[in-house]
């Protein structure tokens, strides 16, 4: 049934559904393009969103897009608490404005990666166009880095108006690039989220240094926005692509991965006189201004969490010390907490871990789901550690719910039905062990063409019971 959902509608860019194509691609316009509904702003994404957001909740609720699953309700959940939050700070007027489009932007998201990406292929079209933003991205960040002039901004503004562009502290002496984006920040991460995908996406045959071209030129446009939330976003996707190619042959290795990962935090927790979170975010920036002021954030906040555990304080000010100026608060997940409580805070995170967990101790027997299942998992650990260090907001926002949304897939009944059972497990491997036999023996015939994310870059691997490629 979830696979009709994509078929029903003509195919827009790369093979995606035109709704999710136009979406992905609205997400990297130029905020100048946008047009003022009174007090009420609508991006192209956001004309994106409200026009299929009652589509796509049509066929959530008749099952065209498969059955329910656990992240439906928590992500309605999010957007409804975050909503009724808005309007308990600003009233019924201001509230309803602010709320509704924050519920539209956060449900209309999660829903067009939910109704849109719904099969392997699916999955694969949406990493070929998001690849295919990214690349062209590289080139015009490049120009800007080098030279300081942001001419996509530049462009958009002389033609249809707009503020100028804050002046930003050049670094490592390069410009930061904006691309076509708000921020260097939401840049940055928007080109992070693609190493996953491009590491694994794997269109038939193909050469070996394939993925590892993608994947390069995720890493230089990321780079380019010289910003260490998006260098912590992809270094963490990298060292564990890394850790899966080098352990593919290890029984329980994500298990043992953890188990390290959780030494490390014990031994900081001991030796250390701050928690290891604060030591992440003293130390992952690129001066110690930058720490110390996370800190202070983090603590001010926790503090507000604690005055305003149920609803938050909307979009009020948080207290702080007189001589922290900037009302930002650079970490998503502790803004969410702050603006909107800790329910709605539980209900995104829990239903990330949820999908994650579900997805992560599935045996799926199809490769082309192996691989998209670490893709998304490895994605999303990266953009999730890189949500305590930076804020997403407008396009990043959306994205981040597009891609919980484009997951829920692999957790539906018609991903699992060819699951992997210790029978079929060594029946695979013996078949497997034959195969090779005999293609060193001469015997049989060529391997067929591979299908998209059909086989890994470089290498086979054993199926255990966490993230994997083959």
């Amino acid at each position: 049934m979830a696979g009709r959902v994509a078929s029903n509608i003509k195919q827009g860019l790369s093979g995606l559904a035109w709704p999710a194509a136009l979406f992905l691609l609205a997400l990297a316009t130029p905020p100048e393009l946008s047009v003022n509904l009174g007090s009420l702003r609508i991006s192209a994404y956001r004309a994106v969103l409200l026009a299929f957001f009652i589509p796509c909740f049509i066929r959530l609720a008749n099952r065209e897009a498969g059955p329910w699953h656990v992240c439906d309700g928590l992500m309605i959940f999010h957007a409804f608490w975050s909503a009724w939050a808005m309007i308990n700070y600003a009233g019924i007027g201001q509230g309803l404005e602010s709320g509704g489009i924050y519920f539209i932007e956060a449900t209309g998201a999660y829903l067009l990666g939910r109704c849109f990406v719904s099969t392997a292929d699916d999955y694969a079209a949406m990493s070929r166009l998001m690849m295919r933003v990214v690349f062209v991205m590289c080139g015009i960040a490049m120009v800007e880095s080098f030279t300081g002039q942001h001419f996509v901004r530049d462009i958009s503004r002389a033609c249809l108006g707009g503020p100028s562009l804050p002046f930003i502290e050049p670094r490592l002496g390069l410009h930061r690039a904006y691309g076509s984006f708000d921020h260097p920040i939401l840049f940055g991460i928007f080109c992070a989220s693609t190493f996953s995908l491009a590491f694994y996406y794997t269109p038939g045959e193909q050469p070996s240094r394939a993925p590892w071209i993608r994947s390069g030129v995720t890493v230089l446009a990321t780079f380019f926005s010289l910003s260490a939330g998006a260098f912590s976003a992809l270094g963490v996707q990298i060292m564990l692509v890394g850790w899966d190619l080098m352990t593919r042959r290890i029984g329980r290795r994500w298990a043992i991965l953890s188990g390290i990962f959780g030494t490390i935090m014990l031994v900081i927790s001991l030796s250390s006189n701050r928690s290891p979170l604060k030591v992440f975010l003293t130390y992952f920036t690129f001066s110690t201004g930058t720490g110390y002021n996370r800190l202070r954030i983090f603590d001010c906040g926790t503090a507000e969490i604690m005055r305003h555990p149920i609803l938050g304080i909307g979009l009020g000010e948080w207290e702080r010390p007189s001589w922290m100026v900037s009302s930002s608060m650079d970490n998503f997940w502790l803004a969410t907490a702050v603006r909107y409580g800790l329910p709605a805070f539980c209900a995104i995170a829990g239903a990330v871990i949820a999908l994650g967990i579900q997805i992560g101790i599935t045996e799926y027997r199809a490769k082309a789901v192996r691989n998209c299942r670490a893709a998304w998992i490895i994605g999303m650990i990266g953009l999730s550690i890189a949500g305590s260090t930076v804020h997403y907001w407008n396009a990043l926002f959306c994205l981040f719910c597009f891609l919980i949304g484009s997951g829920v897939w692999m957790g539906m009944p018609a991903a699992r039905k060819n699951i992997l059972t210790p029978r079929s497990r060594t029946s695979q491997n013996e078949k497997s062990i034959a195969k090779r036999r005999n293609l060193r023996l001469g015997h049989g015939s060529s391997p067929p063409q591979r299908s998209t994310f059909e086989k890994n870059a470089n290498s086979e691997s054993t199926p255990d019971n966490n993230v994997r490629n083959k």
